[in-house]
């Protein structure tokens, strides 16, 4: 037994649990093919391929540590200045920053009690309190969630689209809910999928960033952009926000090749586009399928579907991973008789029709 002086936090941590590996389940079940559509990657591969990025990159020497070259061409885009973005390691290190520069044991976070559990997870590394307000038709509840906030709150996590349900707040309803947010309080909005949302309804969060200095946007290229392995994310924020989150930031904490490849990816117009047309035709074939089957699911702003079942959904998908098909059971979010599809190709969906007619008939 460990005789070490440990912090108080880790008897209750609640790890993160990630989907199941492909590699996993083809050794498991002696398998040959396997599907899999648990972690929301894009079906159609990365937007860059290591060729265009290797010979432009100088392996010996060290990052730029600012990713000046990725923050500009973002900046560009986002008609935002270089100095409102900082870049992580993933999206997930950067609220690891930010539970480092607002969080501690006195301090609290409020989100809703079915989202991404890194949220808590951060928080709970501080040391700091996890406050969850229900979702509201699966839907987060942002009246409810002002209401909870407290004396002890420093950030509030809101995702939008919500993980796992896909459900959106609107621009309105996001700039309404900053009105009233004191300003003491920073809102951490987690847009890991918005490039998925419909353009008609999709918040321009990175336009209120000067109106609200208490707003950080959190991006991902491990979604649309296809880059999950290179563990590339950014934040955008006021300046001064951005600066004490650059205090807390590791030196080199994203690589070279990461940034290479983000700066290429934004570059990929065909590939976004062929990303969002695929995402929509397969979105709308998995619809037919669950009102074919009366099932209830959400209509999605993202790249996945919410499915409830009204079965065990673990018993479910254990089942299907033994067909060589990987679904998301949400008991981990606090749904145990729900899961997530990851929208996939036809063929992926070809293959996800037949082991869940088969397995559901059981």
């Amino acid at each position: 037994m460990i005789n070490c002086k440990t912090n108080q936090f880790l008897e209750d941590l609640h790890h993160y649990v990630p989907g199941q590996s492909i590699a996993d389940i083809k050794q498991k079940y002696q398998l040959n093919q396997v599907v899999k559509l648990a972690s929301n990657e894009n079906p159609l591969g990365p937007s860059v391929v290591l060729d265009e990025i290797k010979e432009s990159i100088d392996a010996e020497r060290y990052p730029d540590t600012t990713g000046l070259a990725l923050r500009q061409a973002l900046a560009s885009q986002l008609t935002i200045s270089p100095d409102n973005i900082v870049c992580g390691n993933g999206s997930d290190e950067l609220m690891t920053m930010l539970s480092q520069v607002f969080l501690n044991s006195t301090k609290s976070i409020v989100t809703a009690d079915c989202t991404f559990s890194v949220y808590e997870f951060v928080a709970s590394t501080c040391g700091a309190k996890t406050i969850k307000v229900p979702l509201q038709d699966n839907t987060y509840d942002l009246g409810a969630i002002l209401d909870a906030v407290d004396d002890t709150t420093s950030l509030v996590f809101i995702a939008n689209p919500n993980n796992p349900t896909g459900t959106l707040c609107s621009h309105n309803e996001i700039e309404l809910f900053l009105e009233k947010l004191p300003s003491n309080v920073v809102l951490v909005l987690d847009e890991a999928y918005i490039e998925f949302a419909n353009e008609s309804v999709r918040p321009l969060a990175s336009q209120l960033l000067h109106k609200y200095p208490n707003l950080i946007v959190l991006r991902t290229f491990s979604k649309l952009y296809g880059l999950a392995a290179y563990r590339l994310g950014y934040a955008m924020a006021n300046a001064e926000l951005i600066q004490l989150i650059n205090k807390v930031k590791p030196p080199f904490n994203v690589n070279s090749m990461a940034y290479e490849a983000g700066v290429k990816a934004l570059e990929k117009s065909e590939f976004i586009k062929k990303s969002l047309h695929v995402n929509e035709k397969g979105k709308q074939r998995l619809y037919q399928f669950f009102n074919e089957l009366e099932l209830n699911y959400e209509a999605s702003e993202a790249n996945f579907i919410y499915v409830e079942l009204n079965r065990s959904a673990r018993d479910f998908c254990n089942e299907c991973l033994k067909h060589g098909l990987i679904l998301r059971p949400l008991t981990s979010f606090g749904r145990p008789n729900a899961i997530r599809v990851t929208i996939g190709t036809e063929s992926d969906l070809d293959f996800f029709e037949t082991v869940f007619k088969s397995v559901w008939k059981v």
